[in-house]
This record gives C-alpha cells, sequence and structure tokens, in this order.
C-alpha cells in the first residue's frame, strides 16, 4: 500500500511539473512572438467580422474576431481583451502578421483606417 501512495506522490509532482514547465514554454513562446511581431511584423488591412464581451484575468474586456489577407490567402485571428466597447463589426484597422507564419498576428487598434 505505501508503495502505491509513493508512486501517486511522484506521478503527481511529475505532473505539475510537467503543467509549470508547458505553462511557462507557451509564455515565453508568446512573449517572443510579441516582440517578433512588434520587430518584423508587416502590415495588411483587417476587418472586424465579430465583437464581444468577456471574461479576461479578473476582470472584463472586449475580444474581436478580425480577417485579412495575405498574397491573396484567408486568415482569421481574434485578439484577446484588447479591443474597445466602440469597436464595431466592419471596421478596418492595419494588423501586423509574420511574413514566414501570417496565423501570428496582431490588430492595431491604435491605427484605424477610416472610410473617408
Amino acid at each position: 500500500m505505501l508503495k502505491i501512495k509513493k508512486t501517486i506522490y511522484w506521478i503527481s509532482w511529475l505532473l505539475i511539473l510537467y503543467i509549470l514547465i508547458m505553462g511557462l514554454y507557451k509564455g515565453g513562446e508568446m512573449l517572443y512572438n510579441y516582440k517578433k511581431l512588434k520587430v518584423n511584423g508587416i502590415e495588411s488591412i483587417g476587418i472586424v467580422e465579430k465583437v464581444w464581451r468577456g471574461k479576461c484575468g479578473s476582470g472584463y474586456g472586449y475580444f474581436v474576431k478580425y480577417k485579412f489577407e495575405v498574397n491573396g490567402e484567408n486568415y482569421k485571428s481574434i485578439s484577446s481583451c484588447t479591443a474597445s466597447k466602440t469597436t464595431k463589426v466592419g471596421e478596418r484597422y492595419y494588423v501586423l502578421y509574420l511574413e514566414e507564419d501570417p496565423t501570428q498576428s496582431r490588430i492595431l487598434f491604435d491605427k484605424k483606417i477610416s472610410d473617408q
């Protein structure tokens, strides 16, 4: 019985360690991609397809689903908690994406394209 308890104890700790390592890895990867976008990102025009309010961290914010085109191919992504509540479907903003991986993108809410 003691051997089973020890085994469960070690498996639990290994699982917790795995979860922590994967969380750190994914967090580091997100930070790396964010910095890479800031330095090497290419601009395209994105169109807001959907806006909704959701839980972010300890509060609530607005999410946006947007689409953009790169070399004739369409891409879609979701911004997380960075939109304002005045953001509307159909509005156009610049989007930064990575040339080698356009699925890595970020919509620039401070660079709205006005229809004048």
